[in-house]
């Protein structure tokens, strides 16, 4: 039995495909006749994905496509390894660095926005607190950007962000920060010169603090 989440997937991996080839195409309703081993791969994109909630659904499809277009077809077992995991994440990390007020960049910082926040309830801690918070011996946020979780522009909405990431040791910024590091004034200067993305990150924090606050008054109430 197939979820709808997993309906979804064989849909998408489905119009994805057919599109990349100029292929006309209609989605599945009746997945009567799916087989046991395109069931099972289809739990196991699912299982995988679980673990990056952050992952655009179409994006995740399409990034194989747009890094080697010379392939024609990417099977759907394909989509259920870790290979098509780093393929999304490159995909991505191209499409964050090329155009800040892109709309795939702009969806990107509004889906990081939505993370933090429920992240932030969950943990339960407030908005102000999400910088400095750990996961065990690494800052979260730090984890966040390396795991592709939210987008690195995001973290600039944030006060003393140079004065904090230089007080981190600088083999632990290697270790959980990567390229990112490295390219740090570059994405800063792109945020700063930014005409759509400074201003829904920074409009969108505040929405966010307003609402993690909110929700934690709640949950306070609660106990």
């Amino acid at each position: 039995m197939l979820t709808a989440k997993q309906k979804e997937i064989y849909n998408k991996h489905l119009i994805i495909s057919r599109k990349s080839r100029n292929k006309p195409f209609k989605p599945k309703e009746n997945f009567s006749d799916v087989t046991a081993e395109t069931s099972n791969y289809l739990h196991k994109i699912d299982r995988l994905l679980s673990k990056f909630p952050n992952i655009d659904l179409e994006v995740y499809f399409k990034a194989p496509y747009m890094l080697w277009p010379d392939t024609e077809y990417f099977p759907l077992q394909y989509f259920a390894t870790q290979a098509a995991i780093r393929a999304f994440t490159v995909y991505r990390k191209n499409m964050v660095e090329q155009n800040i007020d892109s709309d795939q960049t702009i969806k990107d910082i509004k889906d990081s926005l939505i993370f933090i926040g429920k992240f932030c309830v969950s943990n339960k801690i407030t908005l102000q607190q999400y910088f400095v918070f750990r996961s065990g011996i690494t800052y979260a946020w730090m984890s966040h950007v390396r795991k592709g979780l939210i987008s690195p522009y995001v973290i600039f909405g944030f006060d003393n962000i140079d004065n904090l990431i230089f007080s981190i040791p600088e083999d632990e910024r290697d270790l959980m920060l990567g390229s990112f590091q490295d390219k740090y004034y570059n994405f800063k200067e792109s945020y700063n010169k930014s005409k759509i993305a400074k201003n829904t990150i920074v409009q969108g924090l505040s929405r966010i603090k307003e609402w993690v606050t909110k929700e934690l008054g709640v949950e306070n109430n609660k106990t």
